[in-house]
């Protein structure tokens, strides 16, 4: 079984075309066609279904989706690890994160491990929510997640940052710089509505915990996918959103109200990987994390709940 023909499967189910495919992969159309049609007639399946809005896979193309990205993801690390023996880390190394994670995060560990390894290509991708990410590096689509803890056991852990919740609102008037961030009150929280990020895919919602520790009940509920959104809304002066520190303080910044819930309301996020996935690409990137974060020194159990405590920023 040809690598390059998984390689056109799933660049084709990625992108939704052939045509697109092609492009990433820089082929012409005609032979990457050539190529998942070797693979059909070597499994004797049709792998997509071409309809007037686009392709499909079959059953068939289901089932061998999932073991064809982790083939491929194998043969990156057989490669890398080759690579790092003969003239020193190269390959590739992909990881996966939803921007409710990522914001104020991602960014510095990225830079600072393609400043030390500029020859591994980094794949970034974005994904619904820390558990849609962490599935996806348990069936082995990428190599690393950031992940808020905890996770399923399967996978390892390492903590990078614990970070702080803060009310974002406008019109209360109490934010004054100088004297740092008050405390939120009840009376600030009546008569707003509630921003909060999907319930299906967040199950710890922190605009409840807020609104539990004060004993207030929100004027509506508004379920918001981005924090960016939730920034602009609560900007109109009528609503509060709770968010992370990186973002909450890019909103005081901004001109808004900031508060502290009467009690911290924190999350501890990490990166997390497959036991087996020794490769060169992921040990360095993990030794770097914990270079930029010195006091987390091992890893934990994905299904801890209760990481020591860690620098803020």
């Amino acid at each position: 079984m040809d690598l390059r023909s998984l390689e056109a499967v799933v660049a084709v189910h990625e992108f939704g075309s052939f045509s697109a495919a092609a492009q990433s992969l820089f082929l012409s159309q005609p032979a990457l066609t050539r190529r998942v049609a070797q693979l059909e007639r070597e499994l004797d399946v049709r792998l997509f279904e071409r309809t007037a809005r686009g392709v499909y896979l079959t059953d068939a193309g289901q089932a061998l989706i999932g073991p064809a990205r982790r083939t491929l993801n194998e043969s990156r690390s057989i490669r890398g690890s080759v690579a790092s023996l003969r003239d020193g880390v190269r390959g590739t190394l992909s990881i996966v994160a939803s921007s409710a994670q990522s914001n104020g995060i991602l960014g510095d560990f990225l830079s600072a491990f393609h400043t030390a390894l500029p020859r591994v290509e980094l794949r970034v991708a974005a994904a619904e929510s820390s558990v849609a990410a962490a599935d996806a590096v348990a069936a082995g689509e990428y190599d690393i997640a950031l992940v808020e803890m905890p996770v399923q056991p399967a996978l390892e852990v390492l903590p990078v940052v614990e970070e702080e919740f803060y009310a974002l609102f406008a019109g209360g008037g109490i934010t004054d710089p100088a004297k740092g961030i008050p405390t939120m009150t009840r009376d600030l929280l009546e008569g707003r509505t509630m921003l909060h990020l999907p319930l299906a895919q967040f199950p710890r919602q922190r605009s409840v915990q807020l609104w539990n520790q004060l004993g207030a009940d929100p004027l509506r509920h508004l379920e918001l996918a981005d924090c960016t959104l939730q920034v602009s809304v609560a900007r109109s002066g009528c609503a509060v959103a709770v968010l992370p520190r990186v973002a909450a303080l890019a909103g005081w910044g901004d001109g808004l109200d900031i508060a502290a819930p009467p009690r911290a309301i924190r999350r501890t996020v990490g990166f997390a990987w497959q036991r087996t996935n020794t490769s060169p690409q992921v040990t360095r990137f993990l030794g770097l994390a914990r270079r930029l974060r010195p006091s987390v020194n091992a890893p934990v159990s994905g299904g801890a709940t209760d990481a020591a405590p860690l620098p803020l920023g």
